[in-house]
């Protein structure tokens, strides 16, 4: 049997221990790497979530200001919608920027566009009929449901990248 000396099984204690140390060292680095990506990623996922909030939001002021207008004629209610006609598109944009690294998102997000023109088109087109003196016209859509149609398709839309990104 092989029998070693006292410097060399102290020097074999040394490397064992400082190899362990570095192992050790590159282990905790690696789970400081995994966790700020996971951080990263929870805060992206938190402002993708952010956006298509307040892209509903604004939706859904433009669809409650409109009924308001059609209901009673007045002008003031039509604030909303002239918002979200200004901040529907940038703010899509910015949801489409936001999922553009996704290929799970991105189409998602983009989807949401053509549905968003798509309402604030009828609405736009509600104002111009009620403004021309066709109100009737108007009440009986928005009994039959059209706008309410469209508002479904967009929070469907919507929830699609919501529980997407969950899983994102």
């Amino acid at each position: 049997m092989y029998q070693l000396s006292v410097r060399t099984k102290g020097a074999l204690i040394v490397a064992i221990s400082i190899t362990f140390k570095i192992v050790l060292l590159f282990g905790l680095l690696f789970l400081q790497y995994q966790n700020q990506r996971a951080e990263e990623a929870s805060t992206h996922s938190k402002q993708i979530l952010s956006v298509a909030r307040q892209l509903m939001s604004e939706l859904l002021n433009a669809e409650t200001g409109m009924r308001g207008y059609i209901i009673s004629g007045n002008p003031v209610f039509l604030e909303p919608y002239n918002d979200a006609v200004r901040n529907v598109l940038p703010t899509q944009q910015k949801l489409e920027k936001l999922c553009g690294d996704s290929s799970v998102l991105l189409p998602l997000a983009r989807a949401i566009k053509p549905s968003a023109e798509d309402l604030l088109t009828y609405h736009g087109h509600n104002k111009a009929l009620i403004e021309a003196g066709s109100l009737q016209a108007v009440r009986e859509a928005t009994r039959q449901g059209e706008g309410k149609r469209r508002m479904d398709k967009l929070r469907g839309e919507l929830q699609q990248i919501v529980f997407a990104t969950g899983r994102y």
